[in-house]
């Protein structure tokens, strides 16, 4: 379906007036940057709340939020597919209904990374994560594997990290320059709404990795520091620092004074490695993921270590063999941890081990591995579904599958060559509508 020039959509909407219809006609307004975007606009009714329903090809596909009476509504109707043929109405409470006007959602760019997708997702919601290319994409996926909003970055740099605003408005994410060392440069932490216009950026030196948001409304984010010691900035460590909105930091933890540098700290790109960072909300303390110590430490908020998990100083004691080893993301569970472990080369899976509060031993439970297998060194992601699933990130390879509990492969996404895959997190929604149907 052709879209209809802008005179021809004044001409249909009149038309609908003059004949009279029980709820107010929609305006359709489509995004110039992005192609699943479309806002809708209407005049509130006086009396009862009002809201908009989109029907697509194979019938009702989202619903707005309800409108208060009165209230002149515009609404971003966020999700739509690419590519596709759609209709829209406005219907109060009470049931009654304007007619449809049919509008229509254009191609996404060819500059997006290409992918394919088999399978289905036992998945339900939005997946927000980034693809890594000759340019990269912020982008949001729906269970189908469409991408349904996207915005691209600055030439010549990477996101390997993007996080929802807390509010719902919009996303996050850090952009780091092209000159990256080991996951780390100067990087832009961008906050952009749904609408795709920019409303902040803090510019922070030194960012490697990742960042969360902080209780206090800063981020947190994972930095390098030179030797405090010599001043010598070509044998980094890391520390977790909270930056404001103008891009001051304070410092919270650092590995140079609760960690012990190898020997030869110079034969490591940084000798910690912190490469994930998560906040416990419950117990009011940071996880801190470092490959090259092989160790996942909680930071406590006076900046002592809390919980340790590998490594040297752990309070668990692993199976021979079976300690994660350069691992990535992970996430902690009650009775334990699921770790994205990229075993130092041969080949990488997501591993999760439960801990035994009286004997201190932390026994692996359950592992996935890719059929044929796959070694990622960079990156790497693993998240937790209700339902005992496990959307696993094998970020360098484009792979992203989802796993259900018994180790079936249900979903998968497999970039084309060239096509990495950043950190992932999982979306129940997006903001003011309601998808449907199938």
């Amino acid at each position: 379906m052709n879209r209809l020039p802008p005179t021809a959509v004044v001409a249909v909407l009149a038309a609908f007036a003059g004949a009279g219809c029980s709820a107010p006609l929609p305006t359709l307004t489509p995004d110039d940057d992005i192609a699943t975007l479309v806002t809708a606009a209407w005049t509130g009714d006086p009396m009862e709340r009002t809201r908009v329903e989109v029907d697509g090809p194979d019938g009702p596909f989202l619903v707005s939020d309800w409108q208060a009476p009165k209230a002149d509504a515009v609404v971003p109707l966020l999700g739509l597919l690419p590519a596709t043929d759609w209709s829209a109405r406005v219907v109060t409470e009470s049931g009654g209904a304007s007619p449809d006007v049919p509008f229509v959602t254009l191609e996404i760019p060819g500059s997006l990374p290409a992918y394919s997708v088999t399978g289905a997702a036992g998945w339900e919601g939005y997946l927000l994560t980034s693809l890594m290319a000759t340019r990269d994409y912020v982008i949001v996926l729906d269970p189908s594997g469409k991408i349904v909003w996207y915005r691209g970055v600055t030439d010549r740099r990477h996101v390997f990290r993007s996080r929802l605003l807390l509010d719902g408005s919009g996303v996050r994410y850090a952009e780091v320059s092209d000159d990256v060392t080991a996951g780390a440069g100067s990087a832009h932490l961008r906050t952009v709404a749904w609408d795709g216009h920019e409303t902040a950026d803090v510019e922070v030196d030194a960012f490697s990795h990742d960042f969360v948001d902080a209780p206090d409304g800063r981020l947190a984010c994972i930095a390098l520091i030179p030797d405090p010691a010599t001043g010598d900035a070509s044998l980094p460590g890391d520390s977790v620092v909270l930056v404001d909105g103008e891009g001051n930091r304070e410092q919270v933890w650092s590995a140079w004074e609760t960690l012990t540098p190898p020997e030869a700290p110079w034969e490591f790109d940084e000798w910690s490695h912190a490469n994930a960072l998560d906040y416990d909300e419950e117990r009011g303390s940071y996880w801190l993921g470092m490959r090259n110590l092989d160790q996942i430490d909680e930071i406590l908020p006076d900046g002592r270590f809390g919980e340790r998990i590998g490594g040297e100083g752990s309070d668990w004691t692993f199976p021979e063999g079976e300690a994660p080893k350069w691992q990535h993301q992970f996430e902690k569970l009650d009775d334990g941890i699921l770790v994205f472990d990229d075993r130092a080369g041969g080949h990488s899976r997501a591993v999760e081990y439960r801990f035994d509060q009286n004997t201190g031993a932390a026994a692996p439970v359950w592992e996935y591995r890719h059929d044929p297998d796959l070694w990622v060194f960079a990156l790497g992601d693993v998240d937790r579904g209700a339902d005992g699933s496990t959307l696993v990130t094998f970020s360098t390879a484009g792979v992203i599958d989802d796993v259900a509990a018994d180790g079936e492969l249900r979903w998968e996404l497999a970039g084309d060559l060239g096509v990495a895959v950043g950190y992932g997190v999982r979306l129940e929604g997006l903001p003011g509508v309601e998808r449907v149907g199938d």
